[in-house]
């Protein structure tokens, strides 16, 4: 164990699902991310072919029904919380709060971290061991067909990142190092994975382990348009998108 691993917990709270204020933008923001699926029955009526069918029968009325299409987008929300992120929590309440409150996804489901994801990932902000789900058996339950949004501000100590045993809580083994974990996620996510950051990001100063996250795993600001283009990137499966891993490229770190 390293002197910097802590036997004291600190209390963290969840993030909140009840907000209401300041969520709408963020709620439009994350609607862009859709992937429609027809289901059931063609008892659906589509206005749009009714109208053009009728017009090209001169008038006479042809209805037409189609199937039902609904949002088959199985949305993964992983949350830093405490630290660094304290002054962020409000920004990240109002996230959380719009993608809880949507009925917009097929599955919706939310899990937490403090500053680098290693060996488990946590249903509450308390982090208890015995409220956790092993980093395997995550990749296992959750496949590559969902969508991951990953909030935190990548600021952490070196060592939490690329030393084995590096986390600050002595309840994280962490026998392999953080940055094994991140990249886990991006070989097993892909496409379907990307970084919100609470603090602007700005290529020219960036701390040493934002740049290494960054590069591996795409990273947006976490305002509306930096929503939009994460929902962006995500729907397109990455493809044609200028984001932080361009940003970065070229600089020594």
């Amino acid at each position: 164990r390293m002197a910097m691993q802590i036997a004291q917990k600190r209390i963290f709270r969840d993030y909140r699902k009840d907000i209401v204020l300041d969520t709408r933008q963020i709620k439009v923001a994350l609607k862009r991310l859709k992937k429609l699926e027809e289901i059931g029955k063609q008892d659906e009526l589509d206005l749009d072919k009714t109208i053009d069918k009728t017009a090209k029968n001169c008038g006479d009325i042809e209805i037409v029904f189609d199937k039902k299409r609904k949002n088959n987008v199985r949305m993964l929300l992983l949350m830093d919380v405490g630290g660094s992120m304290t002054p962020y929590a409000h920004l990240v309440n109002l996230l959380f709060s719009a993608a809880n409150n949507m009925s917009h996804w097929r599955e919706f489901k939310h899990l937490y971290f403090h500053n680098c994801i290693y060996e488990s990932i946590y249903f509450n902000a308390r982090r208890n061991p015995e409220e956790a789900i092993d980093f395997n058996e995550f990749l296992r339950k959750y496949d590559n067909k969902y969508k991951v949004v990953i909030v935190g501000d990548a600021a952490m100590a070196s060592w939490e990142l690329t030393e084995k045993y590096g986390s600050i809580y002595y309840y994280h083994r962490n026998e392999l190092p953080g940055i094994y974990y991140i990249k886990e996620l991006a070989n097993h996510f892909k496409n379907n994975v990307v970084w919100l950051n609470p603090e602007l990001i700005r290529p020219e100063w960036a701390p040493w382990t934002r740049k290494i996250i960054s590069s591996i795993i795409p990273m947006f600001d976490l305002t509306v348009e930096g929503i939009e283009d994460a929902m962006d990137y995500l729907r397109k499966g990455g493809k044609n998108m200028y984001t932080t891993v361009q940003m970065l490229k070229g600089l020594n770190f």
